[in-house]
């Protein structure tokens, strides 16, 4: 039982002790209240840093030519972030260029890159790949094809008559299968089967051969076809030799399982680049004249003519797929 004097002098500690209390309480309000401040400002950053993790896009080296590798960077850079601003998302994107297909097929494995923009036998040959690609047209397809050009009064009559002979190649983004092509009709690397030179301009791969300065020529078939509206002589004086089956040469995609918050406005963008000059800008980039998205059984007959250059087993014969036409005339 408690004294009458000890509980006199516990009351009269009660007022200290409570009023002690209050201060601690205070105290903890206080600093709480000034921590706040910070404690929002680390919410809010993370928030943003989640909010907007940027869209990384590597473009490899080989599907840009004859153009300045920064102004194709920056030109893709600012049409996707002005695209994505119009669209009320703010993510910002990077653009790069890849110089090793081993280098980018890393770094879409390990998610360091999410989308890129390669030749199709670089993508082919990656151990993972999405669903869905993105493909330029030009007149609204999709696909290439390669002529074997030779001078009419050429006593070529045949593409077995090319060994040893001077072949120009037009060196271009969209000439990215006419060597495999080549290889396979001839049945041998293509190093081996003729003198083969790449020339950047279309004119210097054609006329030399209008001129008789070289054995033949390969180019696309819509290149040949502008070529000879330019200048009908060339219609008259040249032979189509050969004729390739219809190729996918390039691609654009994202890495399989990429997910972002900006990823599906970016996709409809894409396939209304021909509605803004931004995105004009960026199909000429691309050498065409709008985007189609398309699954990836669209490159099977290009999968089928990478298969046959690498083991090299088909040659000239009638049935020979890859020899979609031969003028024997």
């Amino acid at each position: 039982m408690v004294s009458r004097t000890k509980k006199s002098r516990m009351l009269s500690m009660l007022p200290c002790v409570v009023k002690q209390a209050k201060h601690a309480s205070c105290l903890a309000i206080w600093l709480a209240v000034l921590c706040m401040p910070a404690f929002l400002a680390a919410q809010d950053t993370a928030s943003r840093q989640d909010a907007a993790a940027p869209i990384r896009v590597a473009l490899s080296s080989d599907s840009f030519t004859g153009v300045n590798h920064n102004d194709v960077l920056a030109a893709i850079k600012t049409w996707a972030q002005v695209i994505l601003k119009q669209r009320g998302v703010a993510v910002e994107v990077k653009t790069r260029i890849s110089d090793s297909p081993e280098e980018m097929a890393e770094a879409l494995r390990s998610g360091q890159t999410d989308a890129a923009s390669i030749p199709t036998d670089e993508f082919l040959r990656l151990k993972e790949m999405p669903e869905f690609i993105f493909l330029p047209t030009r007149k609204n397809s999709f696909t290439e094809r390669y002529v074997i050009l030779v001078h009419r009064n050429s006593d070529i009559t045949s593409v077995a008559n090319l060994q040893g002979r001077k072949l120009l190649l037009y060196n271009n983004p969209r000439m990215s299968l006419a060597s495999a092509w080549v290889a396979a009709l001839m049945g041998l690397p293509i190093t081996e089967s003729v003198e083969m030179t790449r020339i950047d301009n279309a004119s210097r791969t054609i006329l030399p051969v209008f001129f008789r300065q070289a054995d033949a020529c390969v180019i696309t078939s819509n290149v040949f076809e502008i070529a000879c509206e330019l200048n009908p002589q060339l219609q008259k004086e040249l032979r189509v030799l050969a004729t390739s089956p219809e190729v996918v040469p390039a691609v654009f995609f994202f890495r399989p399982g990429y997910a972002s918050h900006g990823k599906d406005e970016l996709v409809a963008a894409m396939l209304t680049l021909h509605d803004t000059p931004a995105g004009q800008q960026v199909l000429m980039l691309f050498q065409g004249d709008g985007m189609v998205k398309q699954p990836i059984s669209c490159l099977e007959s290009t999968r089928q003519l990478l298969q046959d250059e690498g083991g090299r087993s088909k040659h000239l014969s009638k049935g020979n797929p890859l020899l979609q036409k031969e003028n024997t005339q």
